[in-house]
């Protein structure tokens, strides 16, 4: 082959190579073109540098503006379930579906968010701060050894909050020992207790009536189909006096998300002592309306996030809610001498509502823990089967035989 075919084939191949090269330079950056979309879509609060206002210079009015709005993340271990915080522009802030907290206010200082806190069981508030490390449209980042501190995505419509006043006209300024305790609760069927919704409880020493109410719930957990309505308590000095006295219907069915409520000197108030009847287990006379709490004995155990309650009257076994002064009862049965999922006796005051099943779809019926009395490590239900009547002394619950106390339970507050 002479010198000039030579030539001619390494120019053909060359070519052929440096098409092929090109050819494989567009489709390697074709790929990675896709690569970046898929990763926004997979990680939408992933924003650039310039959406991320965290940082030097970041003014406390701009942070504030940017979190107003509702923040979730998947609970670990629920499928399907979600958590979070809603902030409004009015400084209150709610939870959703976090139920052994309820949010009071909130604010920001400098790069910190301060939050005002209070639970069922205590209604002084408390504040807890946590660091706010990312703020972008869709992700907030927040950290401090507080249990809220992680990574939320922004969801607006996750939550809600039904608001409103609770008057009374026989109480002006309430006395130093009072709160309101109000309660969203589902009423669609007549034959069956309220479910519970999401419920709020207001320090209220020396407020005077009227007295604004916020009630937070997961959008989630209201059907609009279903019927829910707002109750009312006013608690002096540890004792239920007031309630609502007729039904105020919220949010469905053509009802306002916005309410006033008044409440009433509760009639015949059931005292602290009661007969216990044949059969029956140690609990008060029964409750006026559905979901009034009831002194309940039981054998309590909790193994891999479930919690099951067993009835010492009926022998039937219910599901704990985890909610109210739930974390207080699974809190003092973690913290005996037992096997893995051993039953102890326990006494709680609380009530059965219907509520979403743990696993799967549905709903049944729970114990609502309202307070937690005591354990006992040793005991079972034959203790109380023998008692025929008790009293409720401030924080000590005693069961009498023949008018003799032969138990006595000293709440755990006492301790």
């Amino acid at each position: 082959m002479g010198t000039r075919e030579n030539i001619t084939l390494f120019l053909h191949v060359s070519n052929r190579e440096y098409y092929m090269v090109k050819k494989a330079e567009t489709a390697l950056i074709a790929v990675l073109i896709l690569l970046a979309g898929c990763s926004a879509l997979l990680d939408p609060g992933r924003g650039s540098a310039k959406d991320e206002i965290i940082g030097e210079g970041t003014s406390s009015e701009n942070l504030r503006a940017r979190m107003v709005g509702t923040w979730v993340r998947h609970i670990r271990g629920q499928q399907g379930a979600i958590e979070g915080m809603r902030f409004d522009e009015d400084g209150i802030f709610g939870f959703i579906g976090i139920h052994t907290m309820n949010g009071l206010a909130w604010r920001i200082e400098n790069e910190t968010l301060i939050l005002s806190t209070n639970s069922t069981r205590y209604a002084q508030p408390s504040e807890s701060s946590l660091k706010v490390v990312m703020l972008t449209d869709r992700t907030l980042t927040l950290a401090g050894k507080d249990y809220l501190s992680g990574e939320y995505r922004r969801n607006d419509a996750a939550g809600a909050r039904v608001t409103g006043t609770v008057t009374c006209r026989e109480l002006g300024a309430l006395p130093e020992d009072a709160f309101i305790y109000l309660s969203l609760l589902e009423v669609s069927f007549q034959d069956a207790p309220a479910g519970f919704v999401a419920d709020q409880n207001i320090p209220s020493p020396g407020r005077q009536m009227p007295i604004p109410f916020h009630i937070y719930y997961a959008t989630a957990d209201v059907d609009p189909l279903h019927t829910y309505q707002v109750r009312a308590d006013v608690v002096l000095a540890g004792k239920r006096e007031f309630t609502t006295a007729m039904a105020y219907p919220v949010i469905t069915r053509g009802n306002p998300s916005t309410v006033a409520v008044e409440v009433v000197r509760l009639a015949g108030h059931a005292g602290a002592e009661g007969v216990i009847s044949e059969g029956d287990t140690v609990s008060e006379p029964a409750p006026a309306a559905a979901g009034d709490r009831v002194l309940l004995s039981g054998m309590f155990s909790y193994l891999a996030d479930a919690a099951l309650f067993v009835e010492c009257r009926t022998s039937r076994r219910f599901p704990v809610a985890m909610e109210r002064d739930y974390l207080a009862l699974e809190r003092a049965y973690l913290g005996t001498e037992h096997e893995p999922g051993q039953e102890i006796f326990v006494t709680v005051e609380g009530h059965f509502a219907n509520r979403q099943k743990m696993e799967g779809e549905g709903r049944e019926e729970m114990l609502i823990v309202e307070r937690f009395i005591n354990i006992v490590p040793g005991e079972d239900c034959k203790t109380v089967e023998t008692a025929t009547s008790y009293r409720i002394q401030g924080e000590i619950l005693e069961l009498l035989r023949d008018s003799t106390v032969f138990a006595r339970f000293e709440s755990e507050n006492r301790r």
